[in-house]
């Protein structure tokens, strides 16, 4: 269990139910380099079982910070926090994205400025129907279950 299969898991499980006659809800990602968009996107097709994205609705695509997950820590935090709002704004603009995977370790705790950046773009109320997905805390929150599940395999 990665906290990438992890995330993508929560995601699944945190996007609300379609209804009738409307678009369907999302989920995306915000990552670091430009390299993390195609690697991430085919990590999404290849785990969901799909060859394209033109058959997968619920996958609101990549977008990305274009620093690396060392600059997230060493470039000045306005310029990361500006970047990190900047990416999930473009992820988020559509309104049906509803759940927003930080898609690097780099990223953990960076929730706030997301939040943030979700306000911003789409008001307090459509906001706080936005979930975030850290991907290490899902990541932990998965391996313990599996744990908890098997608790034979001595895991």
């Amino acid at each position: 269990m990665g906290i990438f299969e992890a995330s993508i898991g929560s995601a699944l499980m945190s996007l609300p139910l379609q209804g009738k006659n409307t678009s369907y809800p999302t989920f995306g990602i915000i990552s670091t380099g430009s390299y993390w968009d195609g690697a991430l996107t085919d990590g999404v097709l290849g785990l969901l079982g799909v060859s394209d994205r033109t058959h997968l609705r619920v996958f609101e695509g990549v977008r990305t910070t274009g620093l690396s997950a060392t600059e997230l820590h060493i470039v000045d935090q306005s310029t990361v926090s500006h970047k990190v709002k900047d990416a999930t704004k473009s992820l988020i603009s559509g309104g049906d994205c509803k759940v927003v995977i930080l898609g690097c370790a780099g990223m953990a705790g960076m929730e706030d400025w997301v939040r943030e950046a979700i306000v911003e773009e789409l008001g307090e109320d459509k906001a706080e129907h936005v979930t975030i997905v850290d991907g290490v805390k899902a990541g932990l929150v998965h391996l313990e279950g599996i744990v908890r599940i098997h608790p034979e395999r001595g895991l």
